[in-house]
């Protein structure tokens, strides 16, 4: 009786522990590719990637800065799920000259894990 009591507490603890998840979500750039050129006015960035989790999504943000960090396009999302497409444009206007422009992304898990990616592309005019 008392191995008995023992290996239920035992298979009852396993029951109940929380899974834990330690891997952080994963981004998948679609476009714009590496170093990209994008034209003022004329063509619009189709801003486009896929975000993953083993376990759940929660959110995810994104940001267009130039080298002195001003922000050209923020946005973001509340998500729920394993998987999650976004899908936008973005036109840009007013640059005299080539400009380097970094998108940034952010996507969180349940468990708040983090992952941020970079990509790195210009515009025109």
């Amino acid at each position: 009786m008392k191995y008995s009591l023992t290996l239920i507490a035992v298979l009852f603890i396993i029951a109940c522990a929380k899974d834990t998840d330690s891997e952080p979500p994963k981004i998948e750039f679609l476009t714009p590719k590496g170093n990209d050129t994008f034209s003022v006015g004329i063509d619009s960035l189709h801003l486009n990637f896929k975000l993953s989790d083993d376990k759940n999504l929660t959110q995810y943000s994104y940001v267009i800065k130039d080298t002195f960090e001003v922000k050209y396009v923020t946005g973001g999302k509340f998500i729920d799920g394993p998987n999650h497409v976004h899908s936008s444009y973005v036109v840009f206007g007013g640059f005299g000259g080539l400009q380097k422009l970094w998108l940034y992304i952010t996507a969180y898990d349940r468990a708040y894990n983090k992952t941020v990616q970079v990509r790195e592309f210009y515009v025109q005019p």
